[in-house]
């Protein structure tokens, strides 16, 4: 009485004189098993999701040799953007701009030491969204590198603390 997903592959084997099929081969492949991987990792995905926008934070990973950033949704959510709105202009600058005078060229240089010296870093600064709320940010950065040695992307952690420090 279950449902089952099959991925079915058909081939003529032999033809008759006039060319239509006399004998077909089909195989079926049973792929139930990847449909509910997929649901899983959807569900996953969603509640990852959910988890960012309550407790008010967002990932992101930075790609070191273009310096593209590329933000989870609950980032979008805490800079007051959606992500169809800015997606293609996100990067370090991007996010810099938001950051206050004081705080960016500190943070900006923490992101170059990440980038070519391979530290993490942890700093508090002051930023403005998109809807010019202040907040203060948490961020949390660690360079991931190969076994072999190369340079793979640096993730961070970005969180908004500002409840916290009231």
């Amino acid at each position: 009485g279950n449902w089952r997903y099959l991925r079915t592959h058909g081939t003529v084997l032999r033809r008759n004189p006039d060319g239509s099929a006399a004998s077909i081969l089909f195989i079926a492949e049973d792929m139930s098993n990847g449909l509910y991987d997929i649901e899983e990792s959807d569900a996953l995905k969603q509640l990852f999701n959910e988890t960012e926008s309550l407790l008010h934070f967002g990932t992101w990973r930075l790609d070191p040799t273009s310096r593209q950033l590329y933000w989870s949704d609950g980032l979008y959510d805490l800079f007051g953007y959606s992500k169809d709105e800015v997606q293609d202009k996100v990067s370090i600058e991007f996010y810099l701009s938001h950051v206050s005078p004081r705080d960016r060229d500190i943070l900006e240089e923490h992101f170059n030491n990440a980038i070519e010296h391979r530290t993490p870093f942890e700093f508090y600064y002051t930023l403005t969204t998109a809807k010019d709320e202040k907040k203060i940010i948490s961020t949390r950065a660690k360079p991931l590198v190969h076994e072999n040695g190369e340079f793979e992307k640096i993730i961070g952690v970005t969180c908004d603390i500002t409840d916290e420090t009231l």
